[in-house]
């Protein structure tokens, strides 16, 4: 991916905050690990701290028993956000993660602070992002980016507010999708889904930027993807559609590190037509499919029928 750059020179208070974004998770800072903990105490209040390495950590999405590895790309930034959408959206949280096994609520949050910081250009100059949804990169225009830094110079909580209502919306269409049959092999699909929503959103948000505009502006823009048939049931099809999502040089999910399953060929007619960003939610089933199983039960079909990854399986 060529280097993201920005060459107009920032104000100060623009470059201080960008410097703040850029801090990564060092294990061997207290502050940082104090603010991992602050993070473990905000989810269960009422449970011991258990540490930096513990199986708890994977309840709340997080790939393995410790989160630092997970937080290579994201960064302090990745940790302050979720302890934002903790403190301020807690009933949200449980039940995102009471919704089952592959919930993926901190790869979400995670995802949705790369994907904000790499649209709104809140990077070092050619600073390379790490790519986070398959597809090309969004950018904001320099208009939206200064009613961004505009809305940040009166209010420093911003970004935090902005990645809890994409993650919040995330989330429940990740709900919808599992119920309609799709598993972690669809989830980049959605991230791809999601980078949609928040172009299409910021530039037709209210001026000046605020948690309401956003929220109002985030509503009337919701990804647009058709739930039926699941996207990993379209790979073995040529042409434009999902199966452009995963190549066939590439062999394993990048952010879930899971391997693709085999292409099987999808008995759909509308498969050579999926794009998920054209159509609006389908919630029912495509009349040639049967309607899917309950979450837990597909799950764990479509865990069975995958052959064993070759890197780390994912505990989501």
């Amino acid at each position: 991916m060529p280097a993201q750059t920005n060459h107009k020179k920032r104000d100060p208070q623009h470059e201080a905050f960008i410097a703040q974004l850029n801090v990564p998770f060092d294990v061997s800072s207290p502050a940082h690990v104090q603010q991992l903990e602050q993070l473990w105490r905000l989810a269960w209040p009422h449970v011991e701290y258990e540490g930096l390495k513990a199986d708890r950590w994977c309840e709340m999405g997080f790939q393995r028993s410790e989160p630092v590895s997970d937080l290579r790309g994201a960064g302090l930034a990745g940790v302050a956000n979720l302890c934002y959408f903790l403190e301020h959206r807690h009933a949200e949280f449980e039940e995102f993660v009471a919704s089952g096994e592959i919930h993926c609520f901190a790869v979400s949050s995670l995802a949705i602070t790369l994907l904000l910081r790499g649209y709104l250009g809140l990077h070092d100059y050619g600073q390379r992002l790490m790519p986070v949804a398959p597809g090309e990169e969004a950018r904001a225009t320099a208009a939206v980016r200064r009613r961004f830094v505009a809305w940040i110079a009166v209010d420093r909580t911003a970004f935090m507010q902005l990645h809890a209502v994409f993650l919040s919306a995330l989330q429940r269409t990740w709900m919808e999708a599992r119920q309609a049959g799709w598993n972690l092999l669809d989830f980049p699909v959605l991230l791809a889904a999601t980078r949609n929503h928040i172009a299409q959103t910021l530039p037709r948000a209210i001026t000046p930027l605020s948690l309401a505009h956003i929220e109002m502006a985030a509503a009337r823009n919701e990804p647009t993807l058709t739930m039926q048939p699941p996207p990993h049931a379209c790979m073995g099809l040529a042409g434009k559609g999902s199966s452009n999502l995963h190549p066939p040089s590439r062999r394993t999910c990048s952010l879930l590190f899971c391997k693709l399953p085999d292409r099987q060929p999808c008995e759909s007619p509308r498969a050579n037509s999926f794009r998920p960003n054209t159509a609006r939610f389908a919630s029912k089933a495509h009349p040639k499919h049967s309607t899917p199983a309950p979450d837990s039960e597909r799950v764990k079909v479509e865990i069975e029928a995958m052959p064993p990854p070759q890197p780390p399986q994912t505990q989501l």
